[in-house]
This record gives structure tokens, sequence and C-alpha cells, in this order.
């Protein structure tokens, strides 16, 4: 049956690629006769034309009912599923109400409606016996994740990374869109030629996901008003802006200074942001950690570009936007912040400045897991910019991203996140090859600054997350817990597990999606699962570990061109980790934890993780996720509150198809 469907298809698709192009050379030159015969006028004419793409329309979307497909039967124009008009369902999916059980409709990659639970079950309503469904049973559906800080050195330094595989990494690890930046490819994106030379190379080598631009402000054009509203109008989401050297001959820093003539200005009236590398480099600071310390120990490194070199250039920033004209202020974003002390002094900037939410931060999933006194010497792999800071700062900056742990003499009802202070995070992927990263040995000064981690953005930050919530419920619950009867007591994993996840699920998709997509102006048609915007999803099971980040020929599974140099593919396994808490030391890094099963970017499956069985068309019946979503075995003791799954003996065959567009600014 299966393979007599496929034939009726091949069929069909030959006789659509022929005769609709014939039909249209055929009937065409009826409305041009008819002008030229002066019959009719050049409106009737543009009738005509009208009614003849309509009925090609028709031909397209009609005629397979004909030829044997089953549900609507529009063949979709991109992914690894057939249909355009199909529905999923989950147990658990992540709305802006919250983590429930429910449908999401799509129709030609945008979402009809996301419904009840079952609504598109065969069976269950006559009217829907025709609409596909794939059943994902208990795994979690999200919004698809979308990294607004990446970059993929397309085009010109493909052989770093390249926008074929950088989207590849970013669809296996559940992100929908990316906003690349406008370095380090050749040239630089800082002309309107330039977006037009990266959107061209992108188009050619084929994204998996979407993609969007940060335009560059250089010196070439940071003081040029008209070159900015080029750039902008050449469809960048906004601009990109370093206070440091780059290290790219094609990028160049520019001052506060600089920026207070025309780019705030420019960026204001636009309502478009100007995204910040806020680091001020002393040379006498670095030159002097430099020969007190050793070249292969990462805190040489730190040494040499202490915290002091954000908050100084964050303080000079904000007083330069601060002399410029308050009603056009443009919004600033202050990427990849590092240490607790430049994002506190973000946050008292917004109330003790005025600059309330057009003042906005990211961190980066690296920030959030290491610390510099864990990292071994020579492992250049964690080299970035800023540096990474100690086990200490990275507590705080998660406090600062789920607010303090609720007293222990607080109400039962208290919530326990409280308001997070920094907005949003980011991969900030920037891989090279080994050659660069080794250079000159395992010199941390000579190493390119840059961290693989594109397809982990999700992941990563999920472990992170996980424990640090998991930990605080269970010590907020545990004297409940203890007060139930003894042989009705369930593991007290099991007890807190549905709080933990609705915690971390809507935690994730607010930083992770929503919060991005209001950075880059996407929002009104990404960033959170709601009727009218793209159908853009992840599918994964968030307490299992990928074998991405477990395997020995990790290299085959990670999508990046250079996917053994990340970091995040031989930290602890979680059965060996302990757990922190917001008083005590701080835990060690632990593995990615979650398993992406499938990808969506408007409509279009992009990735899918296959097992044993192929699952890459949708069975008439309806189509079962690829595995069980795993949940919490639990346990009496805080080491150990979750057993988690391990890989399975078979290694997974992951598929990718490059549907991502060009997303340019109007």
């Amino acid at each position: 049956m299966a393979m007599m469907a496929r034939v009726r298809r091949t069929v069909f698709l030959c006789l659509l690629v022929i005769g609709v192009p014939l039909f249209s050379y055929l009937l065409a030159p009826l409305s041009s006769g008819f002008v030229a015969r002066r019959k009719f006028t050049r409106r009737n004419a543009a009738v005509i034309n009208r009614l003849l793409a309509s009925l090609e329309k028709s031909l397209a979307t009609k005629l397979p009912r004909l030829m044997g497909f089953d549900g609507d039967g529009v063949l979709t124009a991109c992914g690894l599923q057939r249909h355009r008009r199909y529905a999923v369902q989950s147990t658990n999916i992540v709305t802006p109400q919250g983590v429930q059980p429910g449908s999401i409709l799509v129709d030609d990659g945008v979402i009809v409606e996301v419904a009840d639970w079952g609504k598109y079950k065969r069976g269950r309503h006559a009217k829907y016996a025709e609409i596909p469904l794939i059943d994902y049973n208990d795994a979690i559906i999200s919004p698809g994740v979308i990294d607004a800080h990446m970059h993929m050195n397309t085009p010109g330094r493909d052989e770093w990374e390249g926008s074929k595989h950088a989207t590849k990494a970013a669809a296996a690890g559940g992100v929908t869109t990316v906003v690349d930046m406008p370095l380090n490819g050749i040239p630089s994106t800082v002309t309107a030629e330039a977006v037009r030379d990266k959107r061209a190379a992108i188009e050619a080598n084929g994204a998996t996901v979407d993609v969007a631009f940060w335009g560059g402000v250089v010196q070439s054009n940071v003081r040029d008003a008209k070159a900015l509203k080029s750039l902008l109008g050449a469809g960048v989401v906004g601009l990109k802006a370093f206070l440091s050297d780059p290290g790219t001959k094609e990028f160049d820093a520019v001052s506060p200074e600089d920026l207070s003539v025309a780019t705030f200005d420019v960026l204001g009236a636009a309502g478009r942001p100007l995204i910040v590398h806020a680091e001020h480099v002393d040379p006498a600071i670095s030159e002097r950690a430099w020969a007190k310390g050793s070249s292969n120990v990462h805190a040489t490194w730190e040494a040499s570009r202490p915290a002091s070199f954000e908050t100084n250039a964050i303080e000079a920033l904000l007083s330069a936007w601060n002399a410029t004209d308050h009603k056009r202020r443009a919004r600033v974003h202050i990427a990849h912040v590092s240490s607790v002390e430049a994002a506190k002094k973000v946050v008292a900037a917004r109330d003790d400045m005025g600059f309330g939410s057009r003042l906005t931060m990211e961190t980066c999933p690296h920030y959030l897991t290491f610390a510099n006194e864990e990292i071994a010497n020579g492992d250049t792999r964690l080299k970035c910019a800023p540096p990474i800071r100690d086990g200490t700062n990275r507590e705080a900056l998660w406090r600062m991203m789920i607010g303090d742990a609720p007293p222990a003499s607080a109400a039962p009802d208290t919530p326990m996140m409280g308001t997070s202070q920094l907005d949003l995070v980011g991969s900030d992927h920037s891989p090279c090859g080994a050659d660069l990263k080794t250079f000159d040995g395992a010199h941390f000064g000579n190493a390119w600054g840059g961290i693989n981690g594109a397809q982990y953005l999700l992941t990563a930050t999920h472990a992170a997350l996980h424990r640090r919530v998991q930990y605080r419920v269970a010590s907020r619950r545990r004297a409940e817990w203890e007060s139930m009867p003894k042989e009705n007591r369930p593991p007290i994993g099991k007890y807190i597990h549905e709080e933990v996840r609705e915690l971390t699920m809507t935690w994730l998709a607010e930083h992770l999606s929503l919060r991005p997509a209001r950075l880059a102006g996407l929002e009104n048609s990404k960033g959170s699962l709601e009727a009218g915007k793209d159908a853009d999803f992840v599918v994964w099971q968030p307490l299992a570990v990928g074998e991405e980040a477990l395997s020995a020929n990790a290299a085959e599974l990670g999508m990046s061109r250079h996917a053994s140099l990340s970091p995040y593919l031989d930290l602890a396994p979680w059965a060996a980790a302990g757990y922190g808490d917001d008083g005590g030391a701080p835990p060690s890094p632990v593995m990615p934890l979650g398993r992406v099963l499938a990808t969506f970017v408007r409509g279009n499956r992009v990735f899918e993780r296959v097992e044993a069985v192929d699952a890459s068309d949708l069975a008439s019946e309806g189509e079962k996720g690829t595995g069980t979503y795993v949940g919490p075995e639990g346990s009496e003791e805080d080491e150990a509150l979750y057993a988690y799954a391990a890989p399975e003996t078979v290694t997974p065959i992951f598929n990718t198809q490059a549907c991502g567009s060009v997303l340019l600014k109007a």
C-alpha cells in the first residue's frame, strides 16, 4: 500500500510539473491578445490573469485528492513530513498559560489553533477525520528556541563553521530561528551590499532553520546616518557594536562617543536595538596578568580581562546614551554578560537613569554552566570573551535569573522563583577549527576566543536550571512530603515532578523563545505557541540524556562542522553530580539534559531523531512519537532525586532538511 501511494504521488507530481505550466502557457495569450486587439482594457486583462492564477492554485491544491492522497492532500514544499495541514498532540504543550495537554493545528506553516488534547484524534470528531495527526504522547512540545547570538561565519569563513552546519546544529538542539552576528564572515555585514551577499551565500548553502541578521557598526559607518539607514533598510533586525577589539581585521571597535553621534538616533527612529559587546580593555592590566600567570591556565586569561572591564564599558556606554535625545532613545542590549557586577550595573541603570525596558541584557549557557576554577589547564575550548568567571559568580548569575529562594517561613503558596533580572540566554556560538584553538600550543591568549555550543543552548541551559529548581522545590516541599503516611508516600522526585516541570518549561519558553523574539522584533510571528504565529516548535524529552552528549562518536551526532570541539560533550554524568543550593557550595557542571526528538520550522519538520522505526512519513492512522517521555524514578536522597534515562545501545540517526528562510526586516 505504501509503495502504491508513493507511485501515485510520483505520477501526480510529474503531471503537475508538466501540466500546470503548459496550461498557463496555452491560456495566458488570451489576456495579451485581448489587450493587443483593444477589445479589453488592461484592467480586464489583469482580471483574467488573476483568474488564471486562481485556477493554477486550484489545480495544485485540489487534484491531489483525485490522485489518492489522504488528508487535505497538499504536498508540503519542504520538510520530513508530507502535509501542509496536520495536527500534533501531547500531554505537555508549553503555552503562554502554562504546561497543559493539548493539540496544535498547523496549516501552511502557521498555527491555526492550540486546542484541547485529542481534538484532532481520529474517530472523536468526524470533521477532523482527514487531518493527519502526530501523537507525541508525553513528550514536551515547546516554542522553538530563538538563538539571538550566533556566529555562522558565512560567507568567507565557512571552514570555521558555515551556515549549513550551524543551522543543522541549531535544529538538532531545538532552535528554529537564529540571528547571525555581523562577524566573522568576510565581508562583515556592515553595508547593504554585504547583507545581500550574505543572504545569497546562505540561500546557496541551504539553511535548516530561519535566519535573521544583525548589522555591524564600525568606524566606517558609526558616524554616518545615511550609511546606517541604508544598512537597516537592507533588512537587518538591529545593529551590533564592539567597544573592544573583536579580533578580526574585517571588524573594528567603536567608542561610546562614536555611537552618540548618529547611531543612537538612527536606531531610535527605526525602533531597532543596538547590541553591544561591552568591554574596555586596559592593556596594562592585561600585560601584568600574563606576566604573572601561566599561558595554559584559564585563570590567567580571566585575570587579563577582569569583570571591571565589563562594568567600565557599561558605565561609559550608558553615560553616552543618556546624553542623547531622550525622546528618540534606541533600545540597547548588552551581549553575553559574564559577571554579576556588570549585570547589577545594568539593573541599577534601568531605574536610576530611567532606561527601563529599553535596556536589556543576556548571558550564555557557558557562564551558567562552567566556572573558572573548574576548567582544566590547556582546555582552550572554553576560551571566550568576556571570560568565564568563578563558581560564586555563576551562582550569583543564577539568582539574578530565577530570583532568591523563598525563606523557610514563607507561606506555602509563595512563588518558588522570583522576577528574572537577566532578560534572555543566547549561545554565542562562535566556532573555529582545531588549529585555531591549539595555536601556539594551549595558549589561552593566542587561541581563538569562541565556544561551540549551538546544539546545546536548550539542553545545557535546561541542565543547569533544572538542578537548581529541583533542589529548591525539594527543599521547600520536604516537610509536607515527610508528613504523608509512609506507605502512601511516593519518592520525593515524583512528588515534586509536576511542579519542577511547570517552573522549568515555562522559564525556558520565556527566556529562550519569547524574549529573544522581542529583542529581534520577531514577536508577532515567533516566540510562543499561539494562533496566527509561525508553527515553530520543538518536541523533546527533558529528562533524557541525548546520545550526542554521551557517545564516543559525538562528532558524528553533533551537527556542527567541528562538533568534537564543543566543551559540553564530556561533562560529568548526572549520577555523579551533587546538588547545590543558594547557600552552599556551587554544584559542578553536568552534561546537557534533554533529548530533542523533532524540530519544526514554519510547519516543516526539519530535524528528527530516527530510532528503530522510520518515522519520516505520517502514517494514515496517525503517527506515534519516537519514544516515551522519561519521567522521574525518584529517590529519597538529595543527591539522587531522579534517575535519568541512559542512552540506547543503538546509535540513532539524525535526519535534517534545509527548509529555513532568510528573514529580512521590512
